[in-house]
């Protein structure tokens, strides 16, 4: 589903993306109603809607702002996954790392190679176990670059944050962020409005 999902994604194609999110969680869940009450499974469909919707916009006003579209991609898919994620894992586990981010940046390049290997590996094992241990050992080089991000990231102070559970730390939580954006957003729009007026009294005559 991610996998298909960001390809949509990157492709253009938002509107067959979501179809296709939708799709996708509706036949998990009519198979497994229960998927619906698991942590794992809440995440992984918020970090792909926000992948498809919000990601898009972000990667093209990182790309006009000067940044190459690969590396836009590369940092805006993990951030929009990871703030959409934030209140589920405030909600259920209490957590809240300030280093996500940049872990998930970090890890990005390794997800789609490990992704594919494993499902692979998984595919051809019943058939050729021998092809299998291969594609094992081939997934075991983004692997393992995963679990070295994890560690590196887990052992910075302060990575392992934790807050309130349930409704009190993700209120507290999304309060913080909406407060955040209104000033951000506060800002910005007294520098245009500035730079406008500036404009204005330089074309002024003297």
């Amino acid at each position: 589903m991610g996998a298909l999902t960001v390809l949509a994604t990157l492709t253009g194609r938002r509107g067959s993306a979501i179809a296709l999110l939708a799709a996708s969680v509706f036949g998990l869940v009519i198979i497994d109603p229960f998927l619906a009450r698991t942590p794992g499974f809440v995440l992984s469909v918020v970090a792909t809607a926000a992948i498809v919707v919000a990601a898009p916009p972000v990667v093209a006003r990182l790309h006009q702002r000067g940044l190459p579209r690969p590396l836009a991609i590369a940092v805006a898919v993990p951030t929009v996954a990871q703030i959409a994620c934030t209140p589920v894992l405030v909600w259920v586990f209490g957590q809240l790392s300030p280093v996500a981010i940049p872990a998930n940046i970090a890890a990005a390049p390794a997800v789609a190679p490990v992704t594919i290997a494993g499902a692979a590996c998984a595919a051809t094992a019943v058939v050729v176990p021998s092809i299998a241990a291969g594609l094992a050992w081939l997934a075991a080089i983004p692997a393992g670059w995963l679990a070295a991000v994890a560690t590196t990231f887990a052992a910075i102070p302060g990575a392992g944050l934790t807050v309130a559970s349930g409704w009190v730390g993700t209120a507290i939580v999304t309060a913080t962020a909406t407060g955040v954006a209104i000033v951000t957003m506060s800002v910005r729009r007294r520098r245009r409005r500035g730079s406008a007026e500036r404009g204005i009294l330089a074309k002024w005559p003297a």
